[in-house]
């Protein structure tokens, strides 16, 4: 017994050395905690309808144990992406990189904390001061209280220059009276910390400058907000991309070899030298053997052509031309097919022959290359489906419907007029296993993060019902999307951190947005431009 226990033990040492391992039994242990939390949610709804809302006002925020599940979707990257580097190759790679992110981290802190000095020095918490009725409560202010438009305002101006109506005068608000924006001061040094990375992120830094010009000597809040922005948004940011860059540039080498054999065998970039019996020529694959119907000497001197493909090229640019100038009076083509008939313009006849030529362009290169051959290349598929598609568009009662929009896609077949347009298109957009990759990782990230989200704020709601930004899973998406587009996010963090009550909590809140704001646009930037 003491054998098979001593051999026991080493066995669960070993499984606990891979830090996988680790991971999996984390995830175990997370999974069996979420089905006991579970278990007891569901016995206080048994219980009644006083039971249940009584145990989410005490224990609603244990959902909080329900976080890490959705870590779980890192397998599937673990699963997906193997790197043929040795395992002593990656870790030397990574405690590099580790060493250079250190530094530019600490490069990023040194200009934050500088600008956080400074804005303490500069502003401390002057740009509390608001214009109020004259009659009001100093103690107990309200925002009836406060000017409309709310305006600020220099405590120490002269009456002069002071920025506020006659019959107002210029007090100091609490920050919880305040209107959005009320979390940017610099009245202690973390919280102008979190000032200037708010504004660092160029989403509404204008309106904190102006709050300072209104407050302080304009003078002031021009220098000092000009000079974060270059410094801080432009160069600081960048350099930290430039170092991620430069750091995992022998993965991105990895990472392009294994997306390589999509490109050395697409048929529409393999290329072979040809001999037409007076020189030599750099032709396809899939030309170097007609198999077609049509003979050999029609398919070399008109479909290869360049007079063939210039004339298609000016059908394509002809059509947009023709849909660009079509307008629609909405009002009054509902009014003509209220009676079941439809009326059918020039745009309609224009549309209708076009797509009988692309149609007959379409049959023409089958005939001449063969289905097979025709097939084989993603660009006729592409020609091919919109063929189809435009062929049920110009059925007249699918005519002004969505069909229209693989009409329009038309335009898409103009990249093939500019070589270097096509060969920049292709870099970005393929092979499509990089980008496939690239969206893959985005969106098990926003996956990860909606859920980790959903689950840590949901409770929230209990205290504030109107509180809806991670009520579900499609709206928590949206929070952490927007987030992710740098366009709003502060209003998704200023949100939830009026919701908290708990001064450590929206502490905590204000972190954890941060950090993703900061995750998101220096990683996931850094991979669209890596793909690139």
């Amino acid at each position: 017994m003491g054998v098979n226990v001593d051999s026991s033990s080493r066995r669960n040492r070993a499984y606990f050395q891979q830090s996988w391992n680790c991971f999996d039994t984390f995830m175990v242990i997370c999974l069996w905690a979420s089905v006991a939390l579970q278990c007891f949610e569901i016995r206080a709804e048994w219980s009644g309808l006083d039971e249940e809302q009584k145990f989410f006002k005490t224990a609603g925020w244990l959902s909080i144990l329900r976080c890490p599940r959705p870590f779980i979707l890192i397998r599937v990257f673990r699963a997906v992406l193997k790197l043929q580097l040795p395992p002593a190759r990656v870790n030397a790679i990574f405690q590099r990189s580790t060493h250079q992110i250190y530094n530019v981290s600490v490069f990023l802190l040194f200009f934050m904390s500088l600008y956080g000095l400074l804005g303490v020095q500069f502003f401390g918490d002057e740009l509390n001061y608001h214009c109020a009725d004259k009659s009001a409560n100093e103690s107990n202010l309200l925002k009836s209280n406060l000017a409309i438009p709310d305006a600020y305002c220099d405590p120490y101006a002269p009456e002069s220059d002071n920025q506020c109506p006659k019959n107002m005068k210029c007090v100091r608000t609490v920050a919880r009276i305040a209107d959005e924006g009320s979390y940017a001061s610099f009245e202690a040094f973390h919280v102008s910390m979190f000032t200037v990375y708010q504004a660092s992120s160029q989403e509404g830094w204008v309106f904190i400058m102006y709050r300072a010009m209104d407050c302080l000597a304009p003078w002031k809040g021009v220098f000092y907000f000009l000079t974060m922005i270059f410094m801080l948004a432009w160069l600081v940011k960048n350099v930290f991309i430039a170092v991620l860059t430069e750091t995992f540039a022998e993965i991105r080498v990895q990472f392009q070899q294994m997306w390589s054999p999509r490109i050395a065998t697409d048929t529409d970039f393999s290329k072979i030298f040809q001999f037409d019996g007076t020189s030599w020529k750099l032709v396809p694959v899939h030309e170097r053997k007609s198999r077609g119907l049509a003979p050999r000497f029609v398919e070399e001197t008109l479909l290869k052509s360049t007079g063939f493909n210039i004339g298609i090229m000016l059908l394509v640019l002809a059509n947009a031309i023709t849909a660009a100038g079509q307008h629609f009076n909405h009002q009054r083509i509902r009014h003509d097919d209220s009676d079941g008939q439809f009326h059918l313009d020039g745009f309609y006849y224009a549309e209708l022959g076009f797509t009988m030529v692309f149609n007959l362009e379409a049959a023409f290169k089958i005939w001449c290359l063969g289905w097979r051959a025709y097939w084989s290349r993603s660009l006729f598929k592409f020609e091919l489906i919109l063929c189809v598609g435009t062929t049920l568009h110009c059925i007249p009662k699918l005519y002004r419907t969505e069909f229209t929009y693989l009409s329009v896609m038309r335009i898409v077949r103009l990249i093939k007029a500019s070589p270097m347009l096509e060969d920049f298109c292709f870099k970005i957009f393929g092979p499509g296993k990089k980008l496939g990759s690239l969206v893959l990782f985005t969106m098990c990230l926003l996956i990860i993060t909606s859920t980790f989200s959903l689950q840590l704020f949901c409770y929230l709601q209990i205290s504030d019902p109107t509180f809806d930004r991670f009520e579900t899973f499609p709206k928590a998406f949206m929070s952490m999307f927007q987030i992710l587009t740098q366009k709003g996010w502060v209003a998704v963090m200023h949100d939830t951190m009026d919701v908290v009550r708990n001064e450590a909590v929206t502490t905590g809140v204000a972190i954890y947005f941060v950090f993703y704001h900061l995750f998101v646009t220096l990683v996931i930037l850094f991979c669209f431009y890596e793909s690139i």
